[in-house]
């Protein structure tokens, strides 16, 4: 069978996961009310990024707005360019809309469908954003230092996930499924044919889901030369690597190497080749 555990430490989850869940529904709000969201951040050189804005839909309003990272402030459209990026309204406007690019700035855009879209597929950070949503309710609810994931690799990628925290009063663990539903273990066991003691040990031996020793890899947008991401594992400087996650499909180029968290989680594979003939391959720069 094959099964694996996480174990998520109370820093990761306030540092990293909660504040990344978090953008994430706003952003499955946002695609939900109005077909699309866009997270903005500073972009302080490889692998070092700080949110900046949220372009979400305002529901109250009837319009897509910019929010500061904090949520201290919104803005219409048209203001942000001159309050929060030093251009002018039209320039502002048209980096929201994605025809120019402002320096400092990365953008990605969460939509269902649109072609112009370089963020994660909404199923994916709803996946993600329920996952650790689940956990922080389960570490709140029973007053736990952190909790675990327990994965079954059978299942469909997004449904194969199931957080859980040790509750003392019970002695055993819980869990929460895909849907948020609370299960025993003895009843998960049942569910998903392994056996509670297998579960047990897996837990027991779970590994830190982001281990200091990880390293990672910082990639450049083969089109426009901007659009950064950090990817789990390590490649060499230079190398090609494509993704099918998007149409058209994308290349990127190996430009370091890191130690930060990943903040990007599509299938990765090495081209055999440079950028030009990747992105001509591929037809990404259309």
């Amino acid at each position: 069978m094959a099964y694996e555990t996480f174990r998520v430490s109370q820093d990761d989850m306030n540092d990293y996961y909660n504040p990344l869940s978090y953008r994430y529904k706003k952003m499955v709000g946002s695609i939900d009310s109005n077909g699309y969201g866009q997270l903005i951040y500073n972009y302080n050189g490889p692998g070092d990024f700080t949110l900046n804005s949220y372009n979400e839909w305002d529901s109250s309003l009837g319009r897509m707005v910019v929010r500061t990272a904090d949520e201290s402030v919104t803005y219409a459209e048209s203001q942000a360019g001159p309050a929060l990026w030093g251009v002018s309204a039209e320039v502002g406007i048209s980096f929201l809309r994605g025809d120019v690019s402002i320096s400092g700035l990365v953008k990605l855009k969460y939509c269902n469908f649109c072609e112009d879209g370089n963020g994660l597929p909404p199923e994916t950070i709803t996946s993600f954003s329920n996952r650790f949503s689940y956990l922080k309710e389960l570490i709140d609810e029973n007053g736990t230092d952190g909790g675990y994931i327990f994965y079954d690799l059978s299942l469909p990628v997004n449904q194969r996930w199931f957080p859980t925290v040790y509750v003392n009063k019970a002695g055993t663990y819980l869990f929460r499924d895909y849907t948020g539903s609370y299960k025993e273990e003895s009843q998960l066991s049942s569910e998903i044919s392994i056996p509670s003691q297998d579960i047990t040990n897996s837990i027991d031996g779970a590994t830190p889901i982001r281990p200091v020793s990880n390293t990672s890899s910082v990639i450049v947008n083969c089109c426009d030369g901007t659009t950064t991401y950090i990817i789990d594992g390590v490649y060499s400087v230079g190398t090609i690597l494509a993704t099918r996650d998007t149409r058209p499909y994308q290349c990127y180029e190996v430009v370091s190497n890191s130690t930060s968290r990943a903040d990007n989680f599509y299938s990765w594979s090495t081209f055999p080749s440079d950028c030009r003939t990747c992105t001509t391959t591929y037809g990404s720069c259309r």
